[in-house]
Parts: C-alpha cells; sequence; structure tokens
C-alpha cells in the first residue's frame, strides 16, 4: 500500500487552501461547498441515504477528515473555486476550476470502480 492511500484532507485544511488560492471567500461560502460536495459524492456514489448524509459544521467539524483520499482529495479545492469563481462571473478561472474538478472527480469514481472491480462490487457506486 502506498503510503499516502489513505491520507485524507482536514475541513480546516480545505478552507485554508481556499483562502490562500482566493483572497475575500468567507468561511460560511467555503463551508457550504465543501457540504454540496460531501453530498454529492456521499449520495451519487456510495448510495448514502439522504437521511444519513453527513453535513459539517464550521466551528465543530474543523479537524474531520473529508470523505475522498490522497491523491484525489484536491477534488475539494477545485470544486470550491469553480463555484466560487461562477458566483463572481470569474468566467475564465471558473472554467479552468471546472475541468480540474472534474477530472478530477472521474478519476475517483474510476479508481474505486477499478478498486472493487476484483470483487464484483463495482456496480455499488454506478447503478
Amino acid at each position: 500500500m502506498e503510503e499516502n492511500e489513505e491520507k485524507r484532507k482536514t475541513l480546516s485544511e480545505v478552507v485554508q487552501n481556499v483562502r490562500n488560492w482566493k483572497t475575500g471567500v468567507d468561511d460560511s461560502t467555503i463551508l457550504k461547498y465543501i457540504n454540496e460536495i460531501e453530498a454529492d459524492i456521499q449520495r451519487n456514489v456510495f448510495k448514502v441515504d439522504l437521511k444519513d448524509l453527513i453535513v459539517y459544521d464550521f466551528d465543530e467539524d474543523q479537524s474531520t477528515e473529508l470523505i475522498v483520499p490522497y491523491p484525489f482529495y484536491d477534488i475539494y479545492e477545485y470544486y470550491v473555486l469553480t463555484m466560487v469563481n461562477y458566483e463572481l462571473q470569474e468566467f475564465t478561472a471558473y472554467n479552468q476550476f471546472k475541468i480540474m474538478y472534474e477530472s478530477k472527480y472521474a478519476a475517483y469514481r474510476a479508481y474505486l470502480m477499478n478498486k472493487d472491480s476484483k470483487t464484483n462490487g463495482y456496480t455499488k457506486y454506478f447503478n
């Protein structure tokens, strides 16, 4: 197993990384988009019921590790920056981050499918 394979980013790491990329973005906006992408992954990749979705609280969950592991965990910053740039109508940056986000998301889903294909579990991610 690779050393970083199960390393995950914490909520505070993603928030700080977004702040470093884009100044002036408030924490509530960053958290809104982190919760949005986490809900999407929980629902569409892991098929979690709506009632069981994890929703993060900024004050209580700073050290909580997010779902997506290394080497795919940049998906969080890419998604937040995609949405923030869209809100700000900075469409060149929006398009750049959207491409990176979609690429990383597709790679993560393919990784999961490949990882579980040995046990015939891959269909749980795509049905």
